[in-house]
């Protein structure tokens, strides 16, 4: 399994610690209170998908969130804080006005391997808290991540 280490230093143990993002890639709901508020949106809830570009160890996902949709590509990673730090560009799904500025950012700290919170910001964003919990892993695949005791995949 690939993982992917921050240049934090080695604990006291010896050992290196290491972000495993093979376990978080998939899709999300994300909760976004005050970006539909904003936009108007019917129920606050949108889409998130991460996962990783081997061998680049560069974690791409796409969003959206009604109003905007786009797509991240992370900037950092710090494996000792669970955290991803992201560029994004998107799209107004109204007007079609395209945005790409070094003030459109995502922060995502993963609280475990299903669920994150984070913090959006740009230009039409700014600073917007948001949670996520996965609903599906392997992206592009759409096989969920609960399986039957007798070892099939449910949808």
């Amino acid at each position: 399994m690939e993982s992917i280490t921050s240049s934090v230093k080695k604990p006291k143990t010896g050992k290196l610690q290491s972000f495993q993002i093979p376990k978080i890639a998939g899709y999300y709901n994300v909760v976004a209170p005050s970006i539909a508020e904003k936009y108007g949106s019917s129920n606050g809830r949108f889409r998130i998908s991460l996962g990783l570009k081997a061998p680049h160890k560069i974690v791409w996902g796409e969003f959206n969130l009604e109003a905007f949709e786009g797509y991240l590509k992370s900037t950092s990673i710090d494996a000792k804080n669970r955290t991803i730090n992201f560029q994004w560009r998107g799209r107004e799904t109204g007007k079609g006005e395209i945005t790409f500025d070094d003030t459109d950012t995502l922060s995502i700290t993963f609280l475990d391997d299903e669920a994150f919170k984070g913090e959006m910001s740009g230009d039409y964003f700014k600073r917007c808290e948001i949670s996520a919990s996965m609903t599906l892993t392997s992206v592009g695949t759409g096989i969920s991540r609960k399986r039957h005791r007798n070892g099939r995949m449910s949808m």
